[in-house]
């Protein structure tokens, strides 16, 4: 009974080393979305698999259905990123852009605007050549984006319960509601409490309209070198990413 074959582009996740020479590859595909892979002997220094599959990297891959596994055969390299490579802080942001995918999206579900949405962000890195340039921005503005892609698209326009329009003087953001809620909505929670056991956050005027700004995925790298954060709304906006994205994590896996 002969294997069925398979081809696609797809970029590097993660990968797990086993066994004395073997890897396995968490990718995402074009064609096929998030895919677990095996590519037997790939540590070997004489496989001819090794460097075409890199961290981060754009490259097509050929693999075989097998009776438990997928195993990769065959692989080219198609784009290193090679100017990510030769920064620090680029590695970094391109390590956490593929490090979110990977926790948030469930295997073999083909998603076309999350591939070519996850390849606009490894551009944006790899061309990007300004000295002074956030890098860090661009992981929230992936981040943020890839919730509405995976249809957890937070509510920051209005109310998520009433849907009328929020007092900006002061918001908070529900993440059991996944989104914000007016004044009056707010009310009729236990605020306080809310905010000790940390299912909820306030927010600035100022963030909340760098939340606006990020989901927006025709953003050009021109506006979002635009923004500048203070230090606290910075650390504000990492609080928020890292709950909302534990949380759509346990949904992804539980659904």
């Amino acid at each position: 009974m002969g294997f069925s074959h398979y081809r696609t582009q797809a970029v590097v996740l993660a990968s797990q080393d086993r066994g004395e020479a073997d890897r396995i590859f968490h990718l995402y595909t074009k064609d096929f979305g998030k895919l677990r892979a095996w590519a037997i002997s790939e540590r070997k220094i004489t496989s001819k698999l090794r460097g075409g599959l890199e961290p981060w990297g754009h490259s097509e891959v050929e693999f075989i259905e097998g009776r438990n596994r997928k195993i990769i055969v065959d692989t080219a390299s198609l784009h290193r990123y090679q100017a990510i490579r030769n920064n620090i802080e680029k590695i970094r942001c391109a390590g956490r852009v593929v490090s979110a995918l990977d926790s948030l999206c469930k295997e073999e579900i083909p998603e076309q605007h999350i591939w070519f949405f996850l390849l606009h962000v490894l551009q944006i890195l790899d061309t990007e050549e300004r000295e002074q340039w956030d890098f860090e921005l661009v992981y929230f503005y992936f981040l943020w984006n890839i919730f509405s892609l995976l249809g957890y698209q937070p509510f920051l326009e209005a109310c998520k319960n009433c849907k009328r329009a929020v007092d900006l003087e002061k918001t908070y953001f529900f993440f059991s509601e996944g989104g914000i809620l007016c004044r009056d909505c707010t009310k009729k929670k236990n605020i306080a409490r809310a905010l000790s056991q940390k299912i909820a956050i306030e927010l600035s005027p100022f963030l909340l309209q760098t939340m606006r700004a990020l989901t927006n995925q025709k953003m050009g790298e021109n506006n979002l070198n635009a923004i500048s954060m203070a230090s606290q709304e910075r650390s504000l906006l990492e609080e928020l990413s890292s709950r909302y994205t534990a949380q759509l994590s346990v949904y992804s896996y539980e659904s």
